[in-house]
């Protein structure tokens, strides 16, 4: 059978045919036709990218952006979703057809499978290709020609994204990471997030929220959202999920580390701890690994993807909080602009949230607004690409540190206060409340004392250092 590709006037020699799927792809559209709740098991390999005739791609495609609106398809749905590409695919008489195939819809996983390993020898195919003529132009040197061939070939090997990892998973790494750097020269209805002046507002983050942290770089948006899932998981013994798309699993990790042992980041990252920091981190890291904090560090990872992983997550490790970081870093579905992506994006994490009913904390940048004013103080207008972030939110909450734009070379500020605006509250108050922010540490802490933070947290008793 002649199948119509994109692929064919790329390879030079047309006698082989690349390597392909086609009747995977066939009985992956079929199994879905059969049963659209599927389609997650599907993304946890392929896109439409991965398929080798480029009808299915337009057909899983439609399908991803119906079931990303929470609309089932049927070939008659699809059809209509088609439009004008209908006629592109062969029309309705290639629908039915797919329709008919009569997969074993249990198989979707192994369908998707081969579909991603068939995809990946093409693209192998492809990268050789291109390194050969490379060395056939004879205009680069040797290291050169290898340090190109050496990145495509690379670039293919990480594109499958990983899944989650444990503390207790990651600890012995994160353990002899540091060991070999070393060697070298309440009563609230919500959930708590560990800061007493913010659960009060708040009364802790509410399940089905969507939640949304924005500063401008440097002002601690990462560290303030590893601090909450730290305190959620000790406090409260709560299981937390966090895709970071800027962040390595490891970053979080130390970030987490230093947090708790508080040892400073930067002696933690070089490795040039004493004796007793040492004992400290692996006694920390023994403590951590009880933590049911799970990392998704993918850095190509769409909101579909976030579903599936999130959705996965629920029902594997039954996650009570999600952590986002952060929103514009995650792809949408190709839209007229990227403020009308980003609005689909913010949408569907409202969705999931109630969905999972948990709170998602997403994570959001600022535009360069701020620095044009004189009170740098963030506003709603300042949200970057902001689409309907704003509507879609249940809490939006600023951070500033007067720290960043006002520093005095005069003084070693250590420790400064950080200023926690929370902007909108859908459900109660607004309101601006203060934190200690330890630099050396990247942490956030609660400026009220001890005694009030104990009464206030009494339902939540911890094994590990109070907040």
């Amino acid at each position: 059978m002649k199948i119509d590709t994109p692929f064919k006037s790329i390879v030079k020699s047309s006698t082989i045919e690349l390597p392909n799927a086609y009747e995977a792809e066939k009985a992956l559209l079929s199994a879905l036709f059969l049963d659209n709740s599927k389609i997650g098991q599907a993304l946890e390999y392929i896109t439409h990218e991965h398929f080798y005739d480029k009808r299915n791609a337009l057909i899983f495609k439609a399908m991803l952006s119906l079931y990303s609106q929470g609309i089932g398809f049927d070939h008659i749905i699809i059809a209509n979703h088609l439009g004008s590409q209908l006629e592109t695919i062969g029309g309705m008489d290639y629908l039915i057809e797919v329709t008919e195939y009569l997969p074993n819809v249990s198989n979707v996983t192994y369908y998707a499978k081969i579909i991603y390993q068939k995809s990946i020898l093409r693209e192998l195919i492809f990268a050789s290709q291109e390194i050969a003529d490379i060395c056939y132009a004879d205009t680069l040197n040797t290291d050169e020609i290898l340090n190109l061939a050496e990145k495509k070939i690379f670039n293919i090997s990480t594109k499958k994204t990983e899944g989650y990892k444990s503390l207790n998973d990651i600890g012995d790494e994160i353990k002899d990471l540091i060991s070999n750097l070393k060697k070298r020269d309440t009563v609230i209805t919500g959930l708590p997030t560990g800061f007493i002046d913010i659960d009060k507002l708040l009364n802790g983050f509410q399940r089905g929220d969507l939640i949304i942290l924005a500063a401008r770089p440097s002002m601690g948006k990462t560290a303030l959202a590893v601090n909450i899932a730290a305190n959620m998981a000790t406090r409260a013994n709560l299981s937390i999920g966090i895709f970071s798309l800027e962040m390595t699993y490891r970053q979080i990790a130390m970030r987490l580390l230093s947090s708790m042992s508080n040892i400073a980041f930067y002696k933690i990252k070089s490795g040039k701890l004493s004796d007793q920091e040492w004992n400290l981190i692996v006694n920390t890291i023994d403590r951590a690994r009880n933590m049911r904090i799970y990392i998704d560090d993918s850095s190509l990872i769409t909101s579909l993807d976030i579903r599936t992983k999130a959705r996965k997550l629920k029902i594997e490790r039954n996650i009570d909080f999600l952590i986002i970081d952060y929103l514009q870093l995650i792809e949408g579905l190709k839209r007229e602009n990227r403020v009308q992506e980003v609005s689909e994006i913010s949408r569907s994490l409202k969705i999931l949230a109630k969905e999972l009913n948990i709170p998602i904390l997403a994570l959001s940048q600022l535009n360069r607004g701020v620095e044009q004013r004189d009170n740098k103080r963030p506003m709603m207008s300042d949200l970057r690409e902001s689409g309907s972030i704003e509507q879609d939110a249940d809490v939006v909450m600023f951070i500033y540190r007067d720290d960043v734009y006002n520093k005095n070379p005069q003084k070693d500020e250590k420790q400064t206060t950080a200023e926690i605006n929370i902007a909108k509250h859908r459900n109660g108050p607004t309101g601006t409340i203060h934190l200690l922010f330890h630099k050396d540490t990247t942490t956030f802490k609660n400026l009220t004392d001890k005694q009030e933070i104990d009464t206030f947290y009494k339902d939540y008793v911890s094994e590990y250092e109070e907040f």
